[in-house]
């Protein structure tokens, strides 16, 4: 007799069982998933280009006619300068990368870089077009040859990183199954060390190096109460990097005590380390409060990963590593994000007495970081997919477990919504102006994080285990 099929459960039980010899996960590998991620990306990238080549929108109609080709005549050799040619390159070197993963792998390489340069040049072509129509932009063939040759670059960067990508894939989820704890640590200090340190404008000369140590706060008080609510909300974030580093040190073999007291010690020189190293940059103030609030809650994380789940459970986690991660501190998480956010927007002195409405948003998205330059805009767009990543991801996580319907979608939007309410708050502040670039980049970052995850994560998922 033929036997019965397996349900979903007795599958999902089965390889639970097994587990134990992959580190806690079993991988089932999935070659679309970077397939889809580069096509996400590209999408992505294609469009916030055609955005930003187009703001403030303003486009006269009455510029395209027949006589120049309804604009594409009207472009001409402009001459330019050295920071233009850079950021034209630039702009267009990542669409080069996105569209060569894009292609399939079998393509010769030299047609796959000619396919995606032509694309970059097309793209390009009805970017500098529609800039003919308006009057504050300056459109030129030179811009098309400049992006032209950014996506020719990208596209080459991109046969290099495509191989080196999916060997690096292979070993980030080689990681997530033996000591997926210990990876996701390191990967939390990473960003840690990104988020507070971004612009990374260090300072280079004396006058500047005493200016940032005037302003530095060697107090270990709060200057408001809200301002404490944001340090403490912040400092969450390094309670989970002790409780990973913990956890991350029982893997490699450590006793309990031992892997607590090792992850204090990580935990604290990665604090001390972000803070002095703020001391020597521009855009960031070194305080006092920070490094106590910060440390105690690594110390907190390292006692908690330990003593309320590692001793009592009897390392259950190792079997099973979504129980090293209960829902509860998850939600917590989240929680302490949204008021991070919230008190943010509050934070700089607004009160409901005083504000001017709505007639101080910014309701064209990106024409800020539009006028800023560069840089400005590329560490804005970075820190915000740290920032509203996590969010999102947290939030799809909770869903999960909680056998939601389309988490990720839903967290997406979830987060979308929390921003958009944050930045709503700030039409009280007169210290403060509302932009829906926050917003839109949330919804962005919540993609782009939420997709990567699910592009490296093996296949057992941590959240499919509920605590």
């Amino acid at each position: 007799m033929a036997s019965k099929p397996k349900t979903t459960e007795q599958t999902t039980a089965k390889a639970i069982e097994h587990a134990d010899s992959l580190g806690g996960f079993t991988q089932v590998d999935n070659p679309n998933h970077t397939f889809v991620l580069s096509g996400l990306w590209a999408f992505i990238l294609l469009a916030g280009v055609l955005y930003g080549s187009l703001i403030p929108f303003d486009i006269d109609l009455s510029r395209f006619n027949s006589a120049n080709g309804y604009g594409v005549f009207a472009l001409t050799w402009r001459s330019t300068t050295l920071e233009d040619v850079v950021t034209n390159v630039l702009i267009y070197m990542p669409i080069g990368v996105a569209l060569i993963l894009r292609q399939p792998q079998n393509r010769r390489r030299l047609t796959a870089v000619a396919a995606a340069t032509v694309v970059g040049t097309l793209v390009s072509m009805l970017a500098e077009t529609l800039q003919t129509g308006i009057a504050i932009r300056v459109a030129s063939l030179t811009d098309v040859l400049l992006n032209s040759f950014g996506t020719a670059i990208g596209a080459g960067m991109g046969l290099i990183i495509g191989r080196w990508g999916r060997t690096s894939l292979g070993l980030v989820q080689s990681h997530l199954r033996n000591r997926p704890l210990s990876t996701l640590g390191g990967v939390l200090a990473i960003s840690l060390f990104a988020y507070h340190l971004a612009p990374f404008d260090f300072v280079t000369d004396s006058a500047s190096l005493h200016r940032s140590f005037a302003r530095a706060d060697w107090s270990f008080a709060s200057a408001s109460s809200l301002g404490a609510v944001a340090q403490v909300a912040a400092a969450v974030w390094f309670f989970v990097l002790g409780y990973f580093l913990a956890f991350g040190k029982r893997e490699t073999g450590h006793r309990a005590i031992e892997a607590a007291v090792l992850a204090v010690r990580d935990g604290v020189i990665v604090v001390g380390t972000i803070e002095l190293m703020q001391l020597f940059t521009s855009s960031h103030v070194f305080e006092a409060l920070d490094i106590v609030l910060r440390s105690v809650a690594v110390v907190g994380g390292g006692v908690a990963a330990i003593f309320l789940i590692d001793v009592p459970t009897g390392s259950r986690w190792r079997r099973r590593p979504g129980s090293a991660l209960p829902t509860l501190i998850l939600a917590a998480l989240v929680g302490c994000q949204i008021v991070a956010m919230t008190v943010g927007s509050l934070s700089t002195g607004g009160n409901l007495e005083q504000h001017a409405g709505l007639g101080r948003v910014q309701w064209l998205p990106f024409e800020i970081l539009w006028r800023g330059s560069m840089t400005t805009a590329a560490v804005q767009a970075a820190t915000s997919v740290l920032r509203y990543g996590a969010l999102a991801l947290t939030i799809a996580v909770c869903l999960r477990r909680a056998r939601w319907a389309y988490p990720c979608v839903l967290a997406g939007l979830a987060a979308t919504l929390v921003v958009f309410a944050s930045e709503a708050i700030q039409v009280v502040n007169p210290q403060r102006v509302p932009d829906l670039t926050a917003p839109v980049l949330a919804l962005v970052s919540a993609v782009v994080v939420v997709r990567a995850y699910l592009a490296v994560r093996p296949a057992a998922y941590l959240t499919e285990v509920r605590s």
